[in-house]
């Protein structure tokens, strides 16, 4: 189901499409230029942003696992495969950090176990 199309109301319809089939979907059977191109692929970022932060009621816990500024291209680490994952964690007792700010102790790989 591949697409070549820019116009952003097409994007936005598709993406919403394959959002909503859960999973790759909104990954893989988009657009061609969502492999390569640097505009694209942070078009998709911008959508699942915009997505999960719209779930989320705790800034402090929607800024730390939807930054608004990518840090990494979407899907390039752990694609996130979640039903309810972001609300489970905005519940008062759900609890948000980041890695380097982590207690534990890291691992000679940088992983903290």
């Amino acid at each position: 189901m591949m697409k070549n199309m820019s116009r952003p109301n097409e994007r936005q319809a598709l993406n919403e499409q394959l959002k909503s089939r859960g999973g790759f979907s909104i990954m893989m059977p988009s657009y061609y230029d969502t492999m390569w191109n640097k505009t694209a692929k942070a078009s998709i970022y911008d959508f699942w942003v915009k997505k999960v932060r719209s779930r989320m009621t705790d800034p402090v816990k929607r800024d730390t696992v939807a930054p608004l500024e990518r840090f990494q291209w979407i899907g390039t680490k752990r694609p996130n495969l979640e039903m309810d994952y972001y609300e489970m964690l905005d519940r008062p007792n759900g609890q948000a950090g980041r890695p380097e700010e982590s207690p534990y102790p890291k691992s000679s790989m940088g992983a903290a176990f």
